[in-house]
């Protein structure tokens, strides 16, 4: 409310938990109702330990898709834009994420690492997301380690190449697709299939209000205003 009071342009970024039938939507027209942000970013989380990331299950899957959509829809009459990172439309992109190619992540111990999510040496993904130290002769980068994360990137991303979001999720968040128990093959996991269906939801709604010819919007998601004169 105070943000809204002084005009201050900000961002909401939520964290679903299931059920997502009964509660995003809801939630998602609660803040509509009672924030003036322009967008809002939902992302699931299917862990059920604190700290820990599980992937979803074939049915957790389709549970959120059907939510997002409905909330997506809740969102744009009101003028707002609902993000999903894994389903990005309006990007052309060669990676997912630009923190392990152009951010140095310090984690308190003094490592630098190419994920934010990788807080400490129990992380599962510590060893492969470790690329060099900071101490006191100032910052040492581990050169081949961060060149051999590079490499497994890409390669996981190579296994997406027929895959018609292969330019928008560019092979997804890598702490999500390598993480321990992600099941499925590259394209066919439940993760995957979230990213799909909501991507070619969103493809479809966008050409379905824009006459028929969607051209997409230049790197960034619809703004408020387009989204509500598609309405």
């Amino acid at each position: 409310q105070a943000l809204d009071k002084a005009n201050f342009p900000y961002g909401i970024r939520m964290t679903a938990l299931a059920p997502w039938r009964d509660r995003l939507p809801r939630d998602v027209s609660f803040l509509c109702e009672e924030t003036s942000s322009p967008s809002i970013q939902v992302e699931p989380a299917f862990n059920s330990d604190r700290g820990e990331y599980r992937g979803p299950t074939q049915a957790e899957a389709e549970a959120f898709v059907e939510a997002f959509m409905e909330a997506f829809e809740i969102a744009g009459r009101a003028g707002r834009q609902l993000i999903f990172s894994g389903a990005r439309p309006w990007l052309i992109t060669q990676s997912f994420c630009r923190a392990p190619y152009a951010v140095l992540i310090v984690r308190p111990a003094g490592e630098l690492v190419g994920c934010f999510e990788v807080t400490d040496e129990a992380h599962p993904l510590a060893s492969i997301s470790r690329v060099g130290s900071l101490n006191g002769d100032g910052v040492v980068l581990d050169v081949p380690s961060r060149a051999a994360l590079h490499e497994m990137l890409e390669r996981r991303r190579s296994a997406c190449r027929d895959c018609f979001c292969y330019w928008h999720c560019a092979g997804d968040c890598f702490s999500r697709v390598l993480a321990p128990g992600d099941t499925g093959p590259p394209g066919s996991s439940p993760r995957c299939f979230m990213n799909q269906e909501i991507t070619a939801h969103l493809l479809l709604w966008h050409i379905r209000n824009s006459d028929g010819v969607w051209r997409g919007q230049g790197g960034h998601p619809p703004q408020g205003a387009e989204l509500m004169k598609a309405f």
